[in-house]
């Protein structure tokens, strides 16, 4: 019997220390201070002392720099410790990712000791107004370090801002890592319907916030947990037992379906940029700041770390290599060598991928170039200026001034005209000699009616683009006037050309690829390929009367010449980024996880 008892005592040892403390939090949901600022300051001066502010979801309204200067000062007023877990809105409508939040904030993710509990916040937020969200590879890669160093027995609580395993792709990645831990709750919002539920073993409470402010209380307990809403009153008490362990869920991933795979490598960083290809070479660049240099072998040639956050694609001409920084750094390279040329910087962040084109005009440079180079570099920024330089030496040629918002799609060169979207709502064509403003379109006074996220195409007369609002639209290159616009195609703003110019590609949102009439935006032929709720932005490719799809799913796709669809690749949970062609018939292509694989197929 004595021994019975001393067990007991030993696991309720273990469940409930003896110098176990209450801890009492408040969990704000959704603050989006720069509106709440008053009603939530009068809230929390009226709340009892808490022992941590938790926030998830979006902290600010819009993603503006105001709106981040505002929700930094509210916060630094508060008289208890605060941590934050990113909303959507915060890292997506910011247009330079996570890098504005980590500005203001510290950081986009937490680990704290408080008394016994350690509270963990993570982001799962992608950079683009997606239906899916995801973890980043290098934050698992960070709590795995963490995690090593916490005894098995302390109790974790765990924030995130969107619904665990119904809107993070790879949440079973983070469920692994908490196998052989002692998870007391993982507290999500951003769910369709409140729950509380066990995943996998693992104990979850998820909230409907319906995008709304909310407060809740959880007040821990040796023996309970209580987490009770401010607002509606309503309140919900767990009693602790003992966690069952969760079973591991494979993550192994990639898998061929039809294709010859000749390598893969892992850069193991986020790479929001797509990879690009030029002569032999395959460059990638990853969101911390690091460029790799391959040969179509796999063979790293060589790597440069900038200094700065990568976030867009990088361009290649005449030999130099140039990528541009969220915190406003154009730097160029050697693109044989990796060297450094040069690096300026710009007093805001660059915010769109640059495009190089060959300057037919007289630069009128202060400095004479060395060599017979004629490109010149174009850039958008977070004010909306379009900038022009010249590559190799990085002067001036033009800046123009005409958009209200920022740039951050890869602006479009055709027949000495440069055109882009703002989000300001509306499409500009410049003359890239000189920069001075040849028409402007918009079609709607209303944000979603206007294709302000879509990288425009081109068949040499025409500009071709998609908007939220489900409609495809024709632009005259020369006038700026529309020639068609059609609906019933269901689009984000995705849309690519085919080779022979023909043809507009478009991803619809929902299991639908639609390939249109360049002419009159006619239906040419609807396919119904399986990819789901898909809002990636990266348009497909159309080489050799092929088509291939990368999605937001982690698939490749390709379509044939007589409009059939196979899965090729799955390249694991995590939205795929760029499907390039390197010469005949190798292709290439990468994901967000920093994932690169050739592959080929006849």
């Amino acid at each position: 019997m004595k021994t019975k008892l001393l067990f007991i005592s030993f696991i309720l040892g273990i469940l409930f220390p003896l110098n176990a403390q209450e801890l009492k939090l408040l969990w704000v949901i959704n603050p989006r201070i720069p509106q709440n600022s008053e009603q939530l300051l009068r809230e929390l001066t009226r709340a009892p002392d808490y022992d941590l502010l938790i926030t998830t979801g979006n902290i600010t309204g819009n993603g503006s720099i105001d709106n981040f200067e505002i929700s930094s000062e509210f916060l630094k007023r508060l008289q208890f410790p605060y941590e934050l877990v990113p909303g959507n809105d915060d890292i997506q409508l910011s247009g330079t990712s996570n890098a504005r939040f980590r500005e203001y904030f510290r950081d986009d993710r937490f680990l704290i000791e408080k008394n016994d509990l350690v509270i963990i916040g993570l982001n799962s937020s992608l950079p683009w107004i997606t239906s899916q969200n995801h973890f980043a590879v290098e934050d698992l890669k960070w709590l795995e370090k963490e995690l090593s160093t916490i005894p098995k027995t302390r109790e974790i609580f765990i924030f995130l801002s969107n619904s665990y395993n119904d809107e993070i792709m790879n949440w079973y990645k983070l469920n692994n890592l908490l196998k052989d831990h002692n998870v007391r709750f993982i507290l999500s919002s951003g769910a369709e319907i409140s729950s509380s539920e066990r995943i996998n073993e693992i104990p979850v409470f998820k909230f409907a916030d319906k995008n709304s402010t909310s407060l809740i209380e959880i007040i821990n307990k040796p023996d309970s947990v209580t987490i009770r809403n401010l607002e509606s009153k309503t309140t919900d008490k767990f009693r602790k037992s003992f966690n069952t362990e969760p079973v591991e869920i494979d993550t192994s991933g990639f898998k061929n379906y039809e294709t010859e795979v000749l390598w893969k490598k892992s850069i193991g960083f986020t790479m929001e940029a797509p990879i690009i290809k030029w002569r032999d070479f395959i460059y990638a660049a990853d969101k911390s700041g690091l460029i790799t240099c391959l040969d179509f072998k796999g063979k790293v040639i060589w790597e440069y770390l900038a200094f700065g956050d990568i976030i867009r694609k990088p361009v290649v001409a005449d030999g130099y290599f140039a990528a541009a920084t969220v915190q406003g750094d154009l730097v160029t390279l050697n693109a044989f060598t990796g060297e450094p040329i040069q690096t300026i910087g710009f007093n805001e962040s660059i915010t769109s991928s640059p495009v190089v084109f060959n300057y037919d005009g007289d630069p009128n440079l202060m400095i004479p170039k060395a060599s017979e180079s004629k490109a010149a570099i174009v850039i958008g920024t977070e004010s909306g200026k379009i900038y022009c330089y010249d590559l190799e030496t990085l002067q001036q040629i033009w800046v123009n001034n005409n958009a209200e918002n920022r740039v951050t799609i890869e602006p479009l060169y055709e027949k000495n005209k440069i055109v882009f979207n703002s989000w300001d709502g509306t499409v500009y064509c410049v003359d890239a000699l000189s920069g001075s403003l040849i028409w402007k379109w918009r079609n709607s006074i209303e944000f979603d009616e206007n294709p302000v996220e879509c990288t425009p195409v081109t068949d040499g007369n025409k500009v071709f683009l998609a908007a939220r609002d489900g409609y495809v639209y024709s632009i005259d290159l020369l006038l700026g006037s529309t020639i068609w616009r059609k609906k019933g195609y269901d689009p984000w703003s995705s849309v690519g050309i085919s080779q022979d110019l023909k043809t507009i590609l478009v991803k619809g949102k929902s299991n639908k690829f639609h390939i249109l009439s360049a002419r009159n935006g006619n239906w040419v032929r609807e396919v119904p390929v399986r990819f789901g709720n898909d809002n990636s932005p990266f348009p497909p490719l159309d080489w050799d009367k092929k088509i291939f799809i990368g999605s937001e799913n982690g698939k490749v796709y390709r379509i044939n010449e007589k409009h059939r669809y196979m899965t090729i690749l799955f390249m694991g949970d995590s939205p795929v980024n760029s499907v390039i062609n390197l010469n005949n018939n190798i292709y290439a292509a990468s994901n967000i996880d920093g994932e690169i694989v050739t592959f080929k197929f006849d």
